[in-house]
């Protein structure tokens, strides 16, 4: 994202099975210029990864994706003080750790206990 904006960085980041967590740091400049928006620096890395993703199809034998790789929205979070950049830095960082308690996990003791309904 920086060579594409070189008004934003990356920070704390992880890229779990199923959804990405990291944290965009946009500078004051950008704003000032008027040149930035959260929306547009998101679908930028949407469509970068896309691109990328697309790539290792052929290359590196990635299992191909239906329509969309990345759903159509994003939550999004303003960080206003140093606690709360802490706060979120951990809860990224240990993400991975949590994966197996994930209800998203197609392993999760959750989702084998569903009984599939009969027809």
């Amino acid at each position: 994202m920086p060579r594409r904006f070189h008004y934003v960085t990356m920070d704390e980041s992880i890229v779990m099975p199923n959804h990405f967590h990291g944290i965009f740091i946009i500078t004051d400049k950008a704003f000032d210029e008027g040149t930035c928006s959260l929306g547009t620096v998101v679908g930028a890395f949407k469509s970068l990864t896309t691109n990328e993703y697309i790539l290792g199809l052929d290359s590196e034998g990635w299992q191909p994706f239906d329509r969309r790789l990345w759903q159509r929205n994003y939550y999004e979070h303003i960080i206003r003080d140093d606690k709360d950049l802490d706060r979120i830095r951990n809860y990224i960082s240990l993400n991975a750790a949590r994966w197996s308690e994930d209800t998203e996990n197609p392993a999760h003791e959750w989702r084998i206990t569903q009984k599939t309904p009969s027809k």
